[in-house]
């Protein structure tokens, strides 16, 4: 699967983000979003990541073959304890 299907799978799986539409895409998806995306975004740009655009509440997000596992991966991970800490 592509990066970007590797990122929403993985994201997924964290309480609070879900595909707003099951919709086929390629590189860029919109979710639901369990805390405020800018304060997400900021979080996240404090580790050098840049985060997804927000949209309406939700957040659009964008992988290509660019955006290794490996970064995907932290991406996930810092977005999980950000989560919790502002939950």
């Amino acid at each position: 699967a592509s990066h970007a299907h590797y990122l929403a799978s993985e994201l997924s799986k964290i309480e609070g983000f879900k595909l707003v539409d099951e919709k086929p895409f390629f590189h860029e998806f919109l979710m639901t979003c369990p805390v405020c995306p800018a304060k997400l975004n900021e979080k996240l740009a404090e580790e050098g990541i840049l985060g997804g655009l927000p949209v309406d509440g939700n957040i659009l997000w964008c992988a290509t073959e660019m955006n290794s596992k490996c970064e995907i991966d932290k991406l996930v991970s810092l977005a999980a304890k950000i989560v919790k800490e502002e939950a």
